[in-house]
């Protein structure tokens, strides 16, 4: 039968469990690591010092110099929009 015990790493990197329980000498259990922190004292690979800024023109569409924007209107509704189309 599975059971389900809670357990946290100690300072050392050892597992130690919340409540006692009763295992048999190398019984094998199975250990799912619910969150994990970053490294202490480093930062992620990528990430600048200070204040990241999120641009205001960061939701638009980026043209690349072989799109070109059009106004397309619906046949239906008549309702008019812009696309993104190939140059030709």
């Amino acid at each position: 039968m599975l059971q389900t015990y809670e357990a946290v790493v100690d300072e050392n990197g050892l597992v130690r469990l919340v409540e006692d329980a009763f295992l048999r000498p190398s019984q094998k259990v199975l250990v799912t690591v619910l969150e994990t922190a970053p490294p202490v004292g480093r930062h992620p690979f990528g990430l600048a010092a200070g204040l990241f800024v999120v641009p205001d023109d960061f939701d638009e569409p980026y043209i690349t110099p072989y799109q070109r924007k059009i106004d397309v209107s619906c046949v239906s509704c008549g309702m008019q929009s812009e696309r993104l189309a190939p140059v030709e």
